[in-house]
Order: structure tokens, then C-alpha cells, then sequence
């Protein structure tokens, strides 16, 4: 009887073993899976940066045309108002 038991218990034991290492083979392809989802988006992570930054630098290229242009359209109505302010003073003195 005793055999009967400890071998029943021994079989118990194995089985249990048995789905441990199902599990833990689950888990390790499950690991295996992260890994890869983690490089995948630590790649994509690193492409945006480098789109982030090369959109940063075009956007700053674009300010930097908008302020050339605003300044040339301000420095042309000052030449205007120059023009304009010496063409009335020479009217004046001509008038006269």
C-alpha cells in the first residue's frame, strides 16, 4: 500500500512539474515577444526624434524667412516714407 501511495505522490509531483515548465515555456516566449515589441519601438522612438528634429529645424527656417520678410516689407516702407517725406520738402522748397 505505502508503494501505491508514494508512487501516486511521485506522479502528483511530476505532473506539477510538468505544468511548470509549460508555464514557464509560455512565459519565455512571452518575454521573447516583449523584446522585440521593445527594440520595434525603441526604432520607431528613434525615427521621430530625428523627424521632430528635422521638422524643429524647418520650422525655424521658416520664422527665420517670415522675419526677413516682415523686416524687408518694414525697411521698404521706411524708404517709402523717406521717399514720399523728401519728395513733399522738395515740393515745398520748389513752391516757394
Amino acid at each position: 500500500m505505502d508503494n501505491d501511495k508514494e508512487w501516486n505522490l511521485i506522479m502528483q509531483l511530476q505532473e506539477k512539474v510538468d505544468k511548470a515548465n509549460e508555464k514557464i515555456d509560455e512565459v519565455s516566449v512571452k518575454i521573447e515577444i516583449m523584446q522585440t515589441l521593445i527594440r520595434d519601438y525603441n526604432g520607431i522612438k528613434d525615427r521621430i526624434d530625428i523627424c521632430e528634429s528635422r521638422l524643429d529645424r524647418s520650422d525655424a527656417n521658416r520664422e527665420g524667412e517670415r522675419n526677413t520678410n516682415r523686416n524687408g516689407w518694414e525697411n521698404m516702407g521706411y524708404i517709402t516714407g523717406l521717399v514720399g517725406a523728401a519728395s513733399a520738402l522738395l515740393a515745398i522748397f520748389l513752391n516757394r
